[in-house]
């Protein structure tokens, strides 16, 4: 069984502490404006686990030479909407190299789908669509780039999601150009 102490606060000083309830309780009612705490032991160490934890938090680590690999830092992630034409988007893959994109998997290639900062998404629905945006925008901030008047407004309030509707003849080139200037 457990045992807890108590505590009698008033006024953010301690009046007592007890190791009986009855008494504790006893103690709030004769002081007004008091508060009663019970007290749980978060932790016991024996003294020689204390001093073996001490020595491995003192120690010093020698450093480690970590494998050498490719780093890329993504600095934004582009989603582009399902109506994106397929051949539309090839020259902003290797136009803006740190950019995630995220490209429909109607609309791309094998060639496409190899290139280190392309992802591909399926959506069959605006449901799913949405529903995806969702979860990649808890990735980070997330610019949607659509043509859609409906996509654009149910988007709107994903919260990391910067929407933005482009006309149908506008280049998405031109469209991030822009955006990524500001």
């Amino acid at each position: 069984m457990v045992k807890y102490r108590y505590m009698v606060v008033r006024n953010d000083k301690v009046v007592g502490i007890y190791d009986d309830f009855i008494e504790a309780f006893k103690r709030v009612v004769e002081t007004p404006g008091s508060e009663l705490y019970r007290i749980e032991l978060v932790m016991s160490m024996k003294e020689e686990e204390a001093s073996s934890v001490k020595d491995l938090l003192t120690a010093e680590i020698e450093p480690v030479e970590a494998p050498i690999g490719r780093v890329r830092a993504v600095k934004k992630i582009v989603v582009l909407d399902p109506e994106t034409a397929p051949g539309e988007f090839l020259n902003l893959i290797d136009s803006f190299e740190n950019i995630e994109f995220y490209v429909n998997s109607k609309i791309v290639d094998e060639e496409t789908r190899s290139r280190i900062n392309v992802s591909i998404y399926d959506a069959d629905s605006e449901e799913d669509f949405i529903r995806f945006l969702k979860t990649v925008s808890l990735k980070g901030n997330v610019i949607l780039v659509t043509s859609s008047k409906k996509l654009y407004v149910k988007s709107l309030g994903i919260k990391s999601v910067k929407s933005v509707f482009r006309l149908p003849d506008e280049r998405i080139e031109d469209v991030l150009v822009e955006l990524l200037k500001s």
